[in-house]
This record gives C-alpha cells, structure tokens and sequence, in this order.
C-alpha cells in the first residue's frame, strides 16, 4: 500500500451485520392494568367512542376473546401496551357496563390476566341546542304579505328574519299604488312584490307544496311582435319577486316561485333578483322566457338541488352565479338556457347540473347565447338527458368572453361529442 507507515497498521473488517432474533424473556408475571378510557364511575362518556385498556407491558388477546357492552358483543384490537374495543350508538344519559372476561389479555410470552375487567359508566345528557324560532308562520296570502312588510320595515335588518310557509299555494296581489307601463301603451297595476331589506329566510315546508306566484289575469294580451304576450310581459314589469339593489343575504329553502303568466306569452321573471349574495336551496323557479334574472353586475349567487324551469333566455343577467346539482328543465322545443350579460369574474358555472325534458326538446335547443360581450358560461360534469343542438351555443347580440363546457354526458353516463360544438360566435372566437 502506497502512503505513510503508522502504528495502527494491520487488518481490516467492514459491512459486516450480525442478525439475530429477539428472545422474549417470560417473567412469569401477568400484564397489569393501568388506566381505563372512560374510568369506571365516568358520567359524560361520548355516545360513540372506545373502550381504551391500557397495561404496564405489551399484550395481545388470546384466541375468542371477545368483551360485552351491557350484554352486546364487542371485538377488540390489540396494538402494544393497549387493547381497544370501538362501539357507537349509545343512548344518552344511560348506564353502560363493560366486561372483559378473566384470562382474555395476555403478555407477550402468555402470562394471562386472571381477572375480569369490568367498567360502569354514563353516557352524557341529549346536548341541548339552542332552537331558532321563526319570525313569521305563513298560511296564506295575507299572512305573506304582512311577513314581508314586517321584515321589510323591521328596525334592525342586520340580523336575519325567517319566514317560514306552510305548504299550500300563495298568490301576491297587484299594487294598489305602484304601477308598470306596458308595450300596449296602457299603464296597469304591479304584479310584483318587492323585497327592501337584507337578511331575510324564505322557508317553505316543502318545495312542491309551498307555490308563490303573482295575480296576472290570463285574458289581459296583446298582439305583441311575435304574437299573443302578456300585457305584464317584460323584466321588471311581471316579476312575481324583485329583490332591490341594497339587498343581501337574501335566502330561500324548499319553495317554488311560479310566474302568473302562462307560456308563450312573453318575458316571465320568477326572480328578478338585483341584490347579492344570495343563496336558492331546492328552490323551484317556475317560468318561460327570463325566469331567473341576476341582475347586478357585481353580484353574487349560489344555487343547490332545485329545480330552474323555462324556455327561451330562462337564466340571464350578470354577476357570477353558481349552480350545484340543479336540475335545468326546458320545457319546450327550440330556446337558450342562458343568455349571460356584464360577468364580472366567472360568470355562470353549473356543476354536477342535469338538462331534463320532454324527447321532442332533444337536439333542438342551445346552451346559450350571449347578451353582452362579456358573458361567460361553463358548464361542468353536466348530465344532458336531453342534448343540444350539435353547435351547442348561438350567435346573438355579441360574441362572448368565453362559452365551455367539460365532461358532458348523456342520460346514460356516455361522454357527449363537442366536435361539433361551435368555435365562433358572431365572428369572435369562442375561447
């Protein structure tokens, strides 16, 4: 070897491993227990929880070990020094008396514990939670009307005031003061009942039963530009609800808004809504053509479950707007599900949505249209029972920001073909 002489000279031995197998050494002495979860005499145990036994050395259960919980079975784990029994569904406030038969547990070299381990304890009292009353039980028109006023001209409107409505079928009066000019040139009484102050429940006993609709007399037309309307038909002239620009936090849970005016015979508005922050839980909203409008730009909308019902343009407006598992229903051929105007950031967004209707709809209708340059759509993981029309989106107004959709499927679970989905819209690039 090259280098210099030294005194530790000599042989050397490396990566050299000695193996073995660990030896257990019975001390002849059986596990003793430690702690208890819960201790025996414990009166506030959790309804659903574990019995933890804890010992001064590790243990295993011996073979058919098996514990009871008042006389119920319980099938226990070993894991070091702790055995563990889960259990659930308790009663509270109730006496419970935990039983591990002698000679079950047993040290690792077989030592066995002789005696019975046995726990009493108490699950705790019901946890009382404190109920929100409602402000108003609605069972008819009049009780309606005098809720809405009430939270209209209540004195403190940062605090949240709940209507709750009892199924049945309420229609709103006209105005007896505030009128709308129609396209007839005549002027008539507002069907529409407007909502002033924020922070107001609508909850109904169940969507289905509960229908709130507007007093529109069916013989009160016109020939209209594209035939028989409505004298009422327009937004902010039929709406059966109009929430005001200074409104938030409106909410609405299990009811259906329904438009006086029958199909085909003008803009319909359920929901004219010019508020924010609103929020639709299993809400039906019942119309043809403009059903639900969102109607500020800056707005913000959230929509869960429910039921959106229409034609032409049934959802429209601005703001951002985002719709979970709701079930978009057209209810006749031809039309637009949406046509978005002035989007500030997302525009509409449906996720997990489905398209329904009757088979004469499939392949006749569009997704969308845009009523402004900036109108965003997308439509994600949406189940189309019926599809549109192979270009999915139509040439309007303007060309919009961007139009798109991801994961579209049929009624049976198959990916729907978008290579036929329209790339431009009146000339501009559907990006």
């Amino acid at each position: 070897m090259k280098g210099s002489a030294s005194a530790n000279d000599g042989n050397a031995i490396a990566m050299v491993f000695i193996t073995g197998t660990e030896q257990l050494q019975d001390d002849g002495t059986a596990p003793v227990l430690v702690s208890t979860v819960p201790e025996d005499g414990t009166d506030n145990a959790s309804a659903n929880g574990k019995v933890v036994l804890t010992f001064d050395e590790k243990v295993m259960l011996n073979d058919g070990a098996e514990a009871t919980l008042n006389g119920q079975p319980l099938t226990g784990t070993a894991s070091g020094k702790t055995v563990v029994f889960e259990y659930k569904g308790l009663a509270y406030s109730t006496t419970y008396t935990f039983l591990l038969p002698a000679n079950s547990v047993s040290d690792l070299t077989g030592n066995a514990l002789d005696e019975a381990v046995t726990i009493s304890f108490s699950t705790r009292s019901v946890p009382e939670i404190a109920k929100g009353l409602y402000d108003y039980y609605v069972k008819n028109n009049d009780d309606l009307v005098a809720a809405i006023q009430a939270a209209n001209s209540r004195s403190d409107k940062t605090t949240r005031y709940r209507i709750f409505l009892h199924n049945g079928t309420y229609t709103l009066p006209q105005s007896g003061t505030a009128t709308i000019n129609s396209d007839d040139g005549n002027t008539y009484p507002s069907p529409i009942t407007n909502i002033t102050a924020s922070n107001i429940s609508f909850i109904g006993e169940s969507m289905e039963g509960v229908v709130i609709t507007n007093n529109i007399p069916a013989s009160a037309t016109y020939d209209g530009q594209y035939g028989t309307a409505s004298v009422y038909d327009g937004i902010g002239k039929s709406d059966v609800l109009q929430l005001q620009g200074s409104v938030r936090n409106t909410y609405f849970q299990d009811l259906t808004v329904k438009s006086g005016i029958p199909d085909s015979r003008g803009r319909n508005i359920a929901l004219n809504d010019r508020g924010t922050n609103t929020v639709c839980k299993n809400v039906c909203l019942w119309g043809y053509q403009d059903t639900y409008v969102s109607n500020t730009s800056d707005g913000k909308y959230y929509f869960e479950d429910g039921i959106i019902r229409g034609r032409t343009d049934f959802i429209c407006g601005g703001g951002d707007a985002f719709f979970s598992q709701v079930n978009i229903v057209m209810c006749e051929t031809g039309g637009y599900v949406v046509a978005p105007r002035d989007n500030q950031q997302y525009g509409y967004v449906f996720s997990g949505c489905t398209i329904s209707g009757d088979s004469k709809v499939d392949g006749t209708y569009y997704l969308g249209r845009a009523w402004t340059s900036a109108a965003e759509t997308y439509f994600i993981n949406t189940t189309m029972e019926v599809q549109p029309h192979a270009a999915g989106w139509k040439d309007w107004n303007n060309g919009p920001t961007r139009f798109a959709e991801y994961h579209s499927t049929s009624a049976t679970g198959n990916d729907i073909d978008l290579t036929s989905r329209a790339t431009t819209i009146n000339g501009t690039p559907n990006s």
